[in-house]
């Protein structure tokens, strides 16, 4: 088994302290006054860069297949997973 890479490894940490950031903030400031809407352009913005890299370093560095390897599936589960939880948010938002 070939070892991970380490931007995986750094990825996670940078955004497993962003969100204890956010948790820790969310005891100090009423996060309720976020606009839902600002939030999901942010997350599409955000979700389209993240795919978009993650595509692009492996066209370039993948083998010279069509195969779908899981951790791309995995992944791209993960973000349309994120992006219908910010829509049920708004869709409550709107009520």
């Amino acid at each position: 088994m070939e070892p991970k890479p380490k931007g995986s490894g750094w990825f996670a940490a940078i955004f497993g302290a962003i969100f204890l950031l956010i948790f820790i903030s969310s005891f100090l400031w009423d996060l309720s006054n976020i606009s839902p809407y600002i939030l999901f352009k942010v997350w599409v913005l955000f979700a389209a860069i993240v795919l978009l890299s993650w595509g692009f370093r492996r066209i370039k560095t993948g083998r010279d297949d069509r195969t779908i390897g899981q951790s791309t599936i995995n992944f791209v589960i993960a973000i349309i997973g994120g992006t219908f939880a910010i829509l049920a948010i708004l869709l409550e938002a709107k009520k």
